[in-house]
């Protein structure tokens, strides 16, 4: 009994590998171990050269990532701000509005932190 159950999942693993490779092919991708580092690299160069918008596309978004990072330092400079004493005490509705702004989005960000595990 054993050794057809073994036989049906072993067969049912191989059906599972062959559509996950058919899928692959469909969608024209290629498996990791295959790729070499030197195909990657002309690949992306051709892809540069076929489509001149693609350099902009990929100086965009290095802007986006730019911004992205100062974005998180002008954040971090309100969280200091907003647990100093002295801030509190001179901007009591700024201090509690940032509280608030803060505390919301670590409630999301939580979340979706939980969502992706």
């Amino acid at each position: 009994m054993a050794k057809k159950q073994l036989h049906e999942r072993s067969q049912k693993l191989r059906e599972k590998k062959q559509l996950h490779e058919r899928f692959q092919k469909l969608a024209g991708i290629k498996s990791i171990s295959t790729l070499k580092e030197e195909d990657i690299k002309e690949q992306f160069a051709n892809r540069i050269n076929a489509d001149p918008l693609l350099k902009e596309d990929i100086f965009t978004a290095m802007a986006g990532m730019a911004a992205l990072f100062g974005t998180a330092g002008i954040t971090a400079q309100l969280e200091v701000m907003m647990d100093d004493p002295e801030f509190q005490v001179k901007y009591p509705k700024a201090a509690e509005a940032l509280k608030k702004i803060f505390g919301f989005m670590s409630t999301i960000g939580g979340a979706v932190g939980k969502g992706i595990k």
